[in-house]
This record gives structure tokens, sequence and C-alpha cells, in this order.
């Protein structure tokens, strides 16, 4: 089960912030994907998933695409995901599998 939106993913959601930030910073002078972006990427949809269950649209799409930006294997995976069975016929959710290679 996906725990509900609380302490434990408002504090996952301000390090994915934090680390967005580095990674970001670091991929402008580097070719290759690091190790770290796969966690931040890892924690991205995890949170995604998060607000899938807790119907928060918006958030959904932010970290959905954070984490396909990172992890393009990520939009792979989306389209079966149970948590996100409600999206799966919304054209900004194909839009962003599309986008990312899906």
């Amino acid at each position: 089960t996906v725990p509900k939106e609380g302490a434990g993913a408002k504090a996952e959601e301000a390090a994915i912030g934090r680390g967005k930030r580095r990674l970001f910073e670091k991929r402008e002078t580097r070719e290759k994907p690091g190790k770290d972006d796969k966690i931040i990427a890892d924690s991205a949809y995890n949170l995604a998933c998060v607000y899938a269950e807790n119907k928060d649209k918006e958030k959904v799409y932010e970290y959905l695409e954070t984490s396909f930006k990172l992890d393009k294997g990520k939009a792979k995976s989306a389209p079966k995901d149970p948590s996100f069975k409600e999206f799966r016929n919304e054209s900004r959710f194909k839009d962003l599998l599309k986008k990312y290679g899906s």
C-alpha cells in the first residue's frame, strides 16, 4: 500500500527538491547520468504515487516529470502502475509518456 501524505512524504519532497537542484547543476557539466539521478528518480516516482493516491494532480505531474527526466525507464513503468489508473486516459499523462519515450 502507498502511505498517505504526511511528515515522511514532506521530508522526502524536501530532499528531492534539494537533490534536484544539485543534480540539474551537475548535469550541465557531465554527459552520463549518475547514481544519484536514479535515487532521485525513484523517490520522485514514489512521491507521484503517493500524490496519485491522494488525488493531487499537480504534484503527480510535477514528480512524474522529475522522475522521467532523470530516468526515462520510469516512463515505461507508469502506464502499468495501478497508482496511475485514474490518470491513464488524461492527455497530460499521455503527453508526458510520449515526451519521455514510453
